[in-house]
């Protein structure tokens, strides 16, 4: 396809997501991010949302990622928040935008609120 716009990005995704091939619908929301393109990153996140996937950890962590890229982390904060489930990608992701948008203190304060640390933490 040589020109992804949001409609072809909104289509794909929504097709697989209708067909119940979550992972690759989930799979394709990422890279929208990737494209610098707020808006439509925008409305990936309000389709998956109306479809009921926005609280699914594994979507939950694209949609916080792709803020931060965007400079958004208080919108990936409240992302983050409103998850009732969250892993280590969950926390890492929050930590590392915070620090991609130069917020070290914030970074620091979640990092300490880590629930599981290891060594290499």
């Amino acid at each position: 396809m040589p020109e992804r716009t949001v409609v072809t990005w909104t289509t794909m995704i929504d097709g697989h997501m209708k067909m119940g091939c979550y992972d690759v619908g989930f799979g394709l929301f990422l890279p929208c991010g990737e494209f610098g393109k707020y808006k439509g990153g925008i409305q990936m996140h309000g389709l998956v949302s109306r479809m009921g996937f926005e609280f699914d950890v594994f979507l939950g962590n694209a949609v916080i990622t792709m803020y931060c890229r965007f400079g958004f982390v208080d919108e990936a904060r409240k992302i983050f928040d409103m998850m009732s489930k969250k892993d280590v990608v969950s926390w890492n992701a929050l930590i590392a935008g915070y620090v991609r948008n130069y917020e070290v203190e914030d970074s620091y304060v979640l990092f300490e609120k880590t629930p599981k640390k290891d060594v290499i933490s």
